[in-house]
């Protein structure tokens, strides 16, 4: 069987770009396979563990490294997380396309096999500052970001490393840099800038709708709550458009 060229999206490529060279990768939730037969064939991984939650993901995961001959380099395994994998098997850790709280329990559950010289790729799809404060808090490093555009959806993602809590910064990001990335807001990402001016507009979109349609204390609740967010994004735009410090 001839092997086909695995084309990731531009969200995976930029996550396994954030991918150091390295013995062997946990790909968690790697549904279809295709991020750990990327990292493989390109050298950037030795070995993958490529894990999911769901029976039928991972048996399409299956085919498709069997297709591509890589199955003496990628391990298929069933696993919730990282309940699946050894101590030191893995010196990176991929986890993308979940949602915030998801991966949060994830890290927490297996937050002892997170050993400090590893790498973790993290590309969340909700509850961003959330997440960034809960990393921040249990001593995780962020090392780099990036951020994509695909299909009309910003994705941003970040390179991280354990630490103890003596590592991490707990309470001292400001609001904008747990919401937009602080390494994505030091280094004036300008799809970044895009994004905030996008989110400025749609979100007094809304509040002009909730203003005019809304009523009683659900107007008040969410006119407040979409002020306070309209409120972090130009301190965010400003960041951009001052002198490097937030007005």
């Amino acid at each position: 069987m001839e092997r086909e060229s695995i084309q990731l999206s531009k969200r995976l490529q930029a996550v396994s770009a954030l991918v150091p060279r390295c013995g062997c990768v946990a790909d968690v939730g790697c549904d279809h396979g295709y991020t750990s037969i990327f990292l493989v064939q390109q050298g950037i991984a030795r070995r993958a563990i490529a894990m999911d939650v769901r029976k039928g993901p991972l048996e399409r995961a299956r085919e498709h490294i069997g297709r591509q001959k890589l199955s003496s380099y990628i391990e298929v395994r069933l696993s919730d997380g990282l309940k699946e994998l050894g101590a030191g098997e893995a010196d990176a850790v991929v986890i993308a396309g979940m949602g915030g709280a998801t991966m949060e329990r994830i890290l927490t559950e297996g937050r002892g096999l997170l050993e400090q010289d590893m790498t973790l790729v993290l590309q969340p799809q909700s509850e961003l500052l959330e997440f960034r404060s809960f990393l921040a808090k249990e001593g995780f490093v962020v090392t780099d970001e990036e951020l994509v555009l695909e299909d009309g959806k910003y994705y941003p993602m970040m390179q991280v490393r354990p630490g103890g809590a003596e590592c991490g910064r707990g309470n001292s990001f400001t609001r904008e840099e747990l919401a937009f990335g602080p390494l994505l807001l030091e280094r004036r990402h300008p799809l970044l800038r895009q994004y905030l001016v996008w989110r400025q507009g749609q979100l007094a979109q809304i509040l002009t709708q909730v203003t005019q349609h809304a009523s009683g204390s659900v107007r008040l609740r969410r006119t407040e709550e979409l002020e306070d967010e309209l409120f972090c994004v130009r301190r965010g735009l400003a960041y951009f458009e001052g002198k490097g410090e937030y007005i």
